[in-house]
């Protein structure tokens, strides 16, 4: 329920495919409420400038997800250059909010 929440509050607002998402984040049980919150909205900060600007097409929840995990937890990226280069402007996004 509490996930469900969080992900209507950062995402209703916005066009994207909102399945699977809840499902990818209750597998990673190792997360804390306050680590996906946290993952969440700093995807959805980022949304316009980011992900909107360089994924074309449908906007899956569970692949916005990814890239938080890829840029947030450090998994190695696996995907094309475009994925790595996303995933690499996210973290100096989270970054910079940070400084």
């Amino acid at each position: 329920e509490n996930l469900k929440a969080l992900i209507s509050y950062y995402f209703e607002k916005y066009n994207i495919n909102l399945e699977n998402g809840i499902e990818l984040l209750k597998e990673k049980t190792s997360l804390s409420l306050n680590q996906v919150e946290f993952i969440l909205s700093n995807l959805s900060e980022a949304y316009n400038s980011i992900f909107l600007k360089y994924l074309k097409g449908e906007i899956m929840l569970s692949n916005l997800i990814l890239y938080g995990f890829d840029a947030l937890m450090g998994t190695k990226v696996m995907g094309s250059k475009v994925r790595e280069f996303i995933t690499e402007e996210f973290k100096k996004f989270v970054i910079q909010k940070k400084t």
